[in-house]
């Protein structure tokens, strides 16, 4: 006979260390396909501009294929406006099946894979959101997304009615590779972010609210504040420090990841409104919702406590290969994420970098956790693409129709139609492949001619500069430093790569003290 338990006894602190909820998991796999479908809604008016041959970033452009990662090359295989059209609407198709839990196994692996194809093709268009999204799809894999809430579960009920669970905790290897994936995440965020301007000053969110590239509205009206900036600069560190620990306490597991996800949708929230970053945040918000813990479902449900709760299902382990790939992937992921922490001085074995970055490219696992870290950057400012004309005028080639030289933005982040177009100018201005900056000048002369066709068969473009007007940020108080420098040219110039110094003081540009629209300064 089974021992009766005394209900006093029954703590609705039960410890959940590493184990996740089939609700919650649910809830993630719905918003995971939701993700998916808007970042694809979001992408659908550029697919000419970035997917096919004619358009800013050909295959030609890319970087150069590893024999690791070929698998991940089917948008570079198929880059024809109508295959792309066709993958679109495939990858479309599997994240409805996703969200709605049909064949859930199968839905779940080709929508990573199909993630990662796609964002094999624009990695000049990423951000950490992506990545973010792809690593934890691909260990969610791994777990029985489909086994409540989807057609799947709906089936299977259908022909074992009996089987309907009242337990919905599980916990394996791979539940426990999950949850420190997201662990590690928020540390290494933390840990990286190590300049005194984070650990000391408490000005690095000043600093981050000042890049008006991303900030909106709000973060304008907070930065007028500088000393309560100051002290959520401080509150954001400590957050990123704690929540990894309280996520994995080791008892009352259930409040401590409670507690761990109300400061982190705290953190996000304020982020979403001060900073444009995409699809960043709610891909965070997305995997939060994965580690709702049982507890805090029993207290929304009020369910009475039963000693058969407080075990995980034991039905629902993954078979041993999951769990050594699982088991694997995130070793990799601590092993990289230690090797990139500067103040650790651990290093790879440099005979087996080689075997290491090949598995994280086979898996498209590589990350670095480094947004604002070690201190945000204080290159601020805005784009002016400009062409000369055959005649010597220089007209606005960012709106063919607007004057030349263009007034300043007054707010820098409206000058991007969204992320995508923010991180292609910003991996533009990074200068990490030059021939991405002439190509974009010129397609941009070609349809400033296509628009302008009258004048462009009497006067047609000769030149063309994609230049970037800068802003160094400065302390509080103090104004920004301007200065003005070429990112790229064409018919380009290997000479006008590097930014050129001021004529007038003799000064590197984050240090100039003037400027003007002159392109050819």
């Amino acid at each position: 006979m089974t021992a009766e338990v005394d209900p006093e006894t029954i703590q609705p602190y039960r410890s959940e260390n590493l184990s996740l909820d089939l609700r919650s998991l649910a809830l993630m796999r719905i918003g995971m396909g939701v993700w998916i479908l808007v970042d694809l809604l979001i992408r659908l008016p550029d697919i000419a501009r970035f997917h096919t041959p004619d358009g800013y970033l050909p295959v030609s452009l890319l970087p150069s294929p590893h024999y690791v990662t070929s698998h991940f090359y089917l948008y570079r295989y198929l880059d024809s406006l109508p295959a792309v059209y066709m993958l679109y609407l495939i990858q479309a198709a599997l994240a409805v099946a996703l969200m709605a839990g049909a064949y859930t196994r199968i839905a779940s692996v080709l929508s990573w894979w199909m993630l990662a194809c796609l964002q094999s093709r624009t990695p000049i268009l990423l951000d950490g959101g992506d990545i973010h999204m792809k690593i934890m799809l691909l260990f969610s894999c791994f777990l029985p997304l489909g086994e409540v809430w989807s057609w799947d579960a709906r089936i299977r009920q259908k022909r074992e009615p009996a089987k309907s669970p009242r337990n919905f905790a599980i916990k394996s290897p791979v539940t426990a590779a999950w949850t420190i994936q997201i662990c590690l995440f928020y540390f290494f965020a933390a840990v990286l972010k190590s300049d005194p301007e984070w650990r000391v000053q408490g000005d690095a969110l000043y600093y981050a609210l000042s890049i008006d590239q991303f900030a909106t509205e709000f973060a304008q009206t907070l930065i007028q504040y500088p000393g309560l900036l100051r002290v959520l600069s401080f509150a954001a560190l400590l957050v990123e420090f704690t929540a990894p620990l309280l996520i994995l306490f080791p008892i009352f597991n259930g409040v401590s990841r409670s507690l761990a996800i109300l400061l982190l949708t705290c953190l996000h929230t304020g982020i979403a409104l001060t900073l444009h970053l995409g699809l960043f945040m709610p891909a965070c918000f997305i995997i939060l919702i994965g580690l709702l813990p049982t507890w805090l479902w029993d207290c929304w449900t009020h369910c009475e406590f039963r000693p058969d709760d407080f075990t995980p299902r034991s039905d629902l382990n993954p078979r041993w290969p999951s769990k050594i790939l699982a088991s694997t992937l995130v070793a990799f992921s601590l092993v990289q994420n230690c090797a990139v922490w500067s103040e650790l001085k651990f290093k790879i074995p440099p005979v087996i970098v080689p075997q290491v970055l090949a598995f994280g490219r086979a898996f498209s696992i590589l990350q670095f956790w480094g947004l604002f870290a070690p201190r945000p950057f204080r290159e601020d400012g805005w784009f002016v693409t400009a062409g000369v004309l055959k005649s010597g005028k220089v007209v606005n080639l960012d709106n063919f129709d607007g004057l030349y030289p263009p007034a300043r933005p007054q707010l820098l982040s409206t000058q991007f139609r969204n992320q995508r177009w923010r991180r292609y100018f910003q991996n533009l201005w990074r200068r990490d492949n030059p021939n991405w900056a002439t190509r974009y000048l010129e397609i941009r002369s070609q349809e400033w001619a296509l628009a302008k066709q009258s004048l462009a068969q009497q006067d047609p473009v000769q030149q063309a500069y994609l230049l970037f007007v800068q802003e160094y940020s400065q302390p509080p108080g103090f104004p920004p430093l301007p200065s003005q420098y070429r990112i790229g040219q064409f018919p380009s110039d290997e000479k006008s790569v590097a930014p050129p110094v001021c004529p007038k003081c003799g000064k590197a540009h984050s240090e100039h003290h003037e400027y003007e629209i002159n392109v050819t300064e």
